[in-house]
């Protein structure tokens, strides 16, 4: 009946809106780790047009979030999230109720996957800006009549700037697993 068949289209759709949240919910974990970036480098306010958002960014989300696309293309994981798609209509058979309860389960695991991986991609800058501040309390003691702040303000930018290239290829491997399981998952 067409009741029948409206309910199913809307089963339908409820059960992509929530395989294709957990994949964004993946996705955002480049803005969380843009985000911890810009706040301890000291840009936070620097902001740009961020098309995956469709607004406006911090500057190193937006960039964190365009090379993940690029990189999506570039390693073919977007086949994957297409073979992913056709597979999970063997897990969720056409017809099926949306499994809510798993769903539910679904987003908790993949919210908490995307802040874990945010933060393991911001670590190498946080690490080091412990230690630069470390070493800033030590020297505001020593001298204590510089603005020690005020002056290592550029140090801040360009150290936290060559420490984020420095560790940009091993975040982004750590995303590219976890996207990867995740398409893995939905085969």
């Amino acid at each position: 009946s067409a009741w029948g068949m409206g309910l199913q289209v809307m089963g339908e759709v409820l059960i992509g809106v929530m395989l294709g949240g957990a994949a964004r919910l993946l996705v955002s974990s480049l803005a969380t780790a843009g985000q911890i970036v810009g706040l301890e480098v000291g840009l936070s306010f620097a902001q740009t047009a961020d098309p995956t958002a469709a607004g406006s960014g911090q500057l190193f989300s937006v960039f964190l979030s365009l090379m993940g696309i690029a990189l999506i293309f570039a390693t073919g994981l977007d086949h994957m999230f297409i073979e992913g798609m056709a597979g999970s209509y063997q897990v969720i058979g056409v017809g099926a109720e949306p499994p809510i309860g798993d769903a539910a389960g679904l987003a908790l695991d993949t919210t908490a996957r995307a802040f874990l991986v945010g933060f393991q991609i911001a670590t190498p800058v946080l690490a080091a800006g412990l230690l630069f501040r470390i070493g800033l309390g030590v020297l505001s003691r020593l001298i204590p009549q510089i603005q020690v702040f005020f002056v290592v303000l550029p140090l801040q930018v360009l150290g936290g700037i060559v420490v984020f290239a420095l560790g940009l290829s091993t975040g982004m491997l750590i995303w590219l697993d976890s996207l990867e399981r995740y398409a893995l998952w939905l085969r």
